[in-house]
């Protein structure tokens, strides 16, 4: 939240999220659905990602979202 809160200053609540250290999956999951629905508000191409997949590790989610998301961001720019 803090890389989006950087790309995009305000637009992380931070009153919603958890802060660490998070022990609770539930208050993880929270976090990374709340870094979904950024995302998706930066136009970000998040089909089929979940907070849940974050929290469990999904491995290619992961690496697909932040492999585009440069690629957005720039796209925006121009």
């Amino acid at each position: 939240m803090e890389t989006l809160d950087k790309v995009s200053p305000g637009i992380v609540n931070w009153k919603l999220a958890n802060k660490p250290p998070i022990k609770m999956p539930f208050k993880k999951v929270e976090n990374c659905n709340q870094v979904v629905k950024l995302g998706k508000q930066l136009k970000f191409s998040l089909v089929n990602v979940a907070g849940n997949d974050i929290v469990q590790g999904n491995k290619k989610l992961i690496l697909g979202m932040f492999f585009i998301s440069p690629l957005n961001l720039l796209d925006q720019a121009l």
